[in-house]
């Protein structure tokens, strides 16, 4: 509760201020962000016996969202509690962070809804809520690596998988891949949370949208978690390790597993024109998730050994990015753009076209008034693409990012 008073209150003085995210700092949201913080000590120290897992992943989600929109340009206050929540998912590992061993085929009566105390904590069983907020906090994560200061949480959310797969570093490409279902496991295991919180009162319209848009939003975590695996193998390319060529092997697989599971998803995205229905709620989010996915393959190609890279491959994910950025902005405005602000830079470093280069940029710095973090990243995109056309060469975003000048972020 603290963590969401902060949070309101700092959107609410953003709203009085005309969408202006630079304001001063507000005692009162200072004060509920202190006391959560205090909370989540206790919790990590032994010291709680009352709070349940669930409310600290809540807190930690919102105080992550907090800081990503609001925090100092140096991203430590995002860094820290990134670090901070991989700690606790490692000392939680063999306790409450354990999917059922019947998770695809029974769900028990204690991981219906959310938890009330602590109990669940010594048990053996994940709730549907902590499933669905670590799904959350792993994009938010994924998303920090993608700008050199996060990647820990998904480290240790991958390792607990990867032992309860059975996987090993020196274990096959293929193999390896099998990590990314596991993932998909966990968001599947957390898909009947809102109709078991709400139980019989639950409308049956809201159960439909949920599961016609199911298989899009697992591919919306699929799409990050290749996002984070691009970040670590930019970091391998840096150390000239073998590992990194082992790393874009797992990445290419994973990308082929994606391409044939939703091979009907990334149809119906190619169909789709401005004048279909976006009152369904499965054609909007195709038009906000598809873009993340061809987003990821813009950041693994820019990221990769330049021989597995093609144009053909390039200019195919620019291309749909911007039909379906083009089209959510015309039906929704900026609101639509919040979505996508990833894609939308990440296309901003790739196009050689200038018209469109200059409506992305456009795009970017409007979303500035609702969070830092984006009118962050359009001063260094706006500086980044400068600078290549200044040296006629293609340069290394992330290290321009830390070269100095620039405030952190992520989006």
């Amino acid at each position: 509760m603290h963590m969401a008073v902060s949070v309101a209150r700092r959107e609410m003085l953003c709203l009085q201020n005309n969408g202006q995210t630079d304001v001063k700092d507000d005692d009162i949201s200072i004060l509920h962000y202190s006391a959560a913080l205090s909370q989540l000590a206790d919790f990590v120290n032994g010291a709680d016996a009352v709070t349940g897992l669930d409310t600290i992943l809540a807190s930690i989600w919102l105080m992550l969202t907090y800081e990503q929109k609001f925090g100092d340009g140096n991203g430590v206050g995002l860094s820290s509690h990134l670090k901070g929540l991989a700690t606790i998912v490692q000392s939680e590992a063999r306790q409450a962070l354990t999917l059922p061993a019947d998770a695809n085929h029974h769900i028990p009566s204690s991981a219906n809804t959310m938890e009330l105390d602590s109990s669940q904590r010594r048990m053996h069983t994940l709730s549907l809520f902590s499933a669905r907020m670590l799904i959350w906090i792993s994009l938010l994560d994924a998303g920090a690596a993608s700008t050199g200061f996060g990647g820990d949480f998904n480290a240790s959310l991958h390792g607990l998988l990867e032992e309860h797969a059975h996987i090993c570093d020196g274990c096959d490409s293929r193999l390896q891949t099998s990590l990314f279902r596991s993932f998909t496991e966990v968001a599947k295991y957390s898909n009947p949370l809102f109709c078991r919180v709400w139980g019989d009162d639950y409308p049956i319209q809201e159960l439909m949208d949920d599961i016609s848009n199911h298989d899009i939003f697992l591919l919306y975590g699929s799409c990050f978690q290749v996002r984070y695996m691009a970040s670590r193998l930019d970091s391998l390319r840096k150390q000239v390790s073998t590992a990194a060529e082992k790393c874009e092997d797992v990445i290419e697989l994973a990308f082929q597993e994606i391409a044939e599971t939703y091979v009907e998803t990334f149809l119906l995205a190619s169909k789709i024109t401005v004048e279909t229905d976006n009152s369904l709620r499965v054609i909007k989010n195709l038009r906000f998730i598809v873009p993340h996915y061809h987003a990821a393959i813009l950041y693994y190609v820019r990221c990769a050994d330049p021989r597995r890279s093609s144009p053909d491959r390039r200019m195919a994910s620019l291309k749909m990015i911007m039909k379906l950025a083009y089209q959510a902005f015309k039906l929704e405005g900026d609101e639509a753009m919040l979505r996508i602000a990833w894609p939308l830079f990440i296309a901003i470093l790739e196009t050689d076209d200038l018209l469109h280069r200059e409506w992305l940029i456009a795009r970017l710095r409007a979303l500035g008034k609702f969070g830092k973090n984006y009118a962050r990243a359009a001063v260094f995109v706006e500086s980044f693409v400068a600078e290549e056309e200044r040296k006629g060469e293609r340069l290394d975003f992330q290290a321009y990012l830390t070269s100095g000048g620039f405030e952190q972020f992520s989006i």
